[in-house]
């Protein structure tokens, strides 16, 4: 459950990202932090999510 929580965690977070940087107010360096943001966010929750998943099955 989980998994499935950060990857539509991720998922989310990575539509308002881009919705902020198309539509966003401020200039495009304020509007990029949530990109960034975002990629550091779904990185690392890959990760944890493949550990999860590798312990599931005993790895």
């Amino acid at each position: 459950m989980d998994v499935k929580m950060r990857m539509d965690a991720s998922r989310l977070l990575t539509w308002k990202a881009l919705h902020c940087l198309e539509n966003g107010p401020g200039d495009l360096k304020a509007r990029a932090e949530l990109c960034y943001e975002a990629k550091i966010f779904c990185t690392e929750s890959a990760v944890r999510s493949v550990v999860d998943a590798m312990k599931a099955v005993g790895m």
